[in-house]
């Protein structure tokens, strides 16, 4: 069991047999990348889609192909690349490190043709504070929570964003690009952009 601590005044310790960390680096969607205590003895969740499952990843992961993880990716020290032409979909997105990302600590990195689609929550850093080739999506589709764009994001141009029920709050850091070949657009959206 992999347990939680709680550092409050009346401190608590919760098992989780849910609660998986990924190896150093490596392919974000084999199984045996993840484990209970982060080593490749440790024990591996049996797969990607059971929603309770928590991800953390406090190593590299980069996706080689298309990746779908119903539970939550919950991005401690980590930098989690999505490759070009490939689409991760995950549940939720959230964080648990005690200083601002940065680019060398809990952040997601695109390219101008990757995908991210999170169907709930979303509390997203790219890799860097400012807009570089790393902090770029073709289409970030968001679902039914609450979305939160903590830094830089560039739509390339020819994508979309679509926010379907849920909220997303840009903070100002959302720029869709054009260029020769096309403009990036808001997809049909039932949500709301901030």
């Amino acid at each position: 069991n992999n347990c939680v601590v709680n550092t409050s005044s009346s401190a608590n310790i919760i098992a989780q047999d849910n609660l998986y960390f990924n190896q150093i680096s490596g392919d974000p969607s084999v199984l045996s990348n993840w484990s209970i205590d982060g080593s490749p003895e440790g024990s591996h969740p049996v797969n990607f889609t059971t929603p309770s499952y928590i991800f953390n990843l406090s190593g590299t992961a980069s996706t080689t192909a298309d990746f779908l993880m119903k539970g939550t990716l919950n991005l401690l020290s980590g930098k989690f690349e999505i490759k070009p032409t490939t689409t991760f979909t995950v549940d939720k997105i959230t964080h648990s490190f005690t200083t601002p990302a940065t680019s060398a600590n809990g952040t997601i990195s695109g390219h101008f043709n990757s995908n991210l689609t999170v169907i709930n929550n979303a509390d997203l850093y790219f890799k860097n504070s400012t807009i570089d080739t790393s902090s770029n999506l073709q289409n970030l589709t968001l679902g039914s929570g609450i979305s939160n764009l903590n830094n830089s994001l560039r739509i390339s141009p020819n994508g979309v964003l679509t926010v379907n029920t849920g909220t997303v709050n840009t903070g100002g850091f959302l720029t869709l690009k054009s260029d020769a070949t096309g403009t990036a657009a808001i997809g049909n959206s039932s949500g709301t952009i901030l």
